[in-house]
């Protein structure tokens, strides 16, 4: 079936008249219209762009990450990890969100336990939280031996912590790494000094450009 355009007459003259077709699709979109189109197209290009940078940036632990921590229930119990989260958030043993337990990961170095949260409720602007303890097993006590924010703004394939295998000491030494303003990157090492975890040195990284 074929359209035909419609003819339009308009009055030139009192004793003249001139055709013309009209198409509406000829007609120019309203002003607003465009603007709509051109900054929704501009917003979505920055978004794509932006998600592109985060997954790059935001994916720091990658798979070294996940060989590096276990579930904490599978090294310590249930009223241990309970308490530690007590210990460091506004829930008491009581009103602990459920499931929370269960998501907890740790790491252990013999009687060295580093606890990873694994949940916003504990993250900030200054990072999230992890903590580690010390087992006594003369008096069968944790100790609280170090607390630290460490943000998740780093390179693709560089974790957060790594053992310092330089150093043949009980408990041992940790390599944090920070990202600072998505330009810099740093390792803190952290010793046990008898008491508590303290820096002990800060050096800049080069940037992984193909990590893994």
């Amino acid at each position: 079936m074929s359209t035909e355009k419609n003819p339009v007459t308009v009055d030139v003259q009192a004793n003249s008249a001139v055709e013309v077709e009209f198409d509406p699709l000829a007609l120019p979109a309203p002003i607003w219209l465009t603007k709509f189109i051109y900054f929704f197209r501009t917003g979505l290009g920055l978004f794509i762009l932006l998600a592109l940078i985060l997954n790059l940036l935001l994916s720091g632990c990658g798979a070294r990450s996940s060989e590096f921590w276990t579930p904490a229930l599978s090294l310590l119990n249930a009223e241990q990890i309970s308490t530690m989260i007590a210990d460091h958030s506004t829930f008491s043993l009581t009103n602990i969100p459920d499931g929370w337990v269960e998501k907890v990961r740790a790491h252990q170095e013999e009687n060295f336990y580093l606890i990873d949260f694994n949940s916003d409720r504990l993250c900030g602007n200054g990072g999230c939280l992890y903590v580690g303890y010390l087992f006594d097993e003369d008096v069968q006590k944790l100790s609280l031996v170090l607390s630290m924010r460490v943000r998740s703004e780093l390179p693709r394939g560089v974790p957060f912590f790594e053992i310092d295998s330089s150093r043949d000491v009980q408990p041992p030494c940790l390599k944090v790494h920070e990202m600072k303003n998505f330009k810099q990157l740093f390792q803190h090492t952290f010793c046990f000094n008898g008491t508590e975890y303290v820096k002990e040195s800060t050096i800049a990284k080069p940037i992984p450009q193909h990590a893994d």
